[in-house]
């Protein structure tokens, strides 16, 4: 499956092959890349018999970036023999081009890659309300007035510990992910021992 991102409302969310927030660092740091590529030398096109000699019959990887209705698209060969290079080829072009091959280091060689590493996107989300369940048991949390924090369920109401609720919040800001399972978003959720969770935030 191909992996693709789109840029929307200034950030960035992988489209394919699921939906999901987008690791941010890793795709600017592949477009940072993309800008500042340099031709170390260039193949011309009366030295090509083959190109399969160059790994780009097929491209070993296809790099497309859009802006608008416009497209430039990058086919990528194979590591040259020596001096740890790359062949590549702009599509439309006859000639091939030797780039560093470190560029290969930023391609997304799974959609794990260009995922947001963290689980919850709380950085960017304004809320005030939250919800534990456990079973047949519901704590429900309310940040009023001057960020002070209430337990309005079970009632009666309550006043809350607020700074050790702030510091349970900046923990679940940073919670990274260790790993996905699968990008078929058809996996019976029974298989994961989520289809009845034990706690539900």
């Amino acid at each position: 499956h191909p992996v693709a991102a789109e840029l929307r409302d200034h950030r960035w969310q992988l489209v394919s092959p699921v939906p999901y927030p987008a690791n941010e660092i890793a795709i600017r740091s592949l477009l940072n890349a993309c800008s500042a590529l340099e031709s170390k030398l260039t193949v011309k096109a009366d030295d090509i018999s083959r190109l399969s000699d160059f790994g780009l019959d097929p491209p070993r990887a296809t790099l497309t970036v859009y802006q608008g209705s416009s497209e430039i698209k990058l086919h990528i060969g194979a590591v040259t023999p020596l001096n740890n290079q790359l062949y590549v080829r702009p599509a439309g072009a006859d000639d091939i081009a030797v780039v560093d091959a470190s560029f290969t280091n930023l391609l997304p060689v799974s959609s794990a890659l260009w995922r947001s590493p963290y689980l919850l996107d709380l950085a960017n989300t304004d809320f005030n309300r939250i919800q534990i369940r456990n079973n047949n048991s519901i704590i429900v949390l309310e940040n009023g007035t001057n960020n002070r924090w209430r337990i309005v369920q079970p009632p009666p109401p309550k006043r809350a510990d607020s700074e050790r609720i702030g510091q349970l919040i900046e923990y679940w800001k940073q919670w990274l992910v260790k790993g996905f399972t699968s990008d078929n978003r058809g996996t019976p959720l029974d298989a994961l021992g989520l289809d009845k969770p034990e706690y539900e935030l």
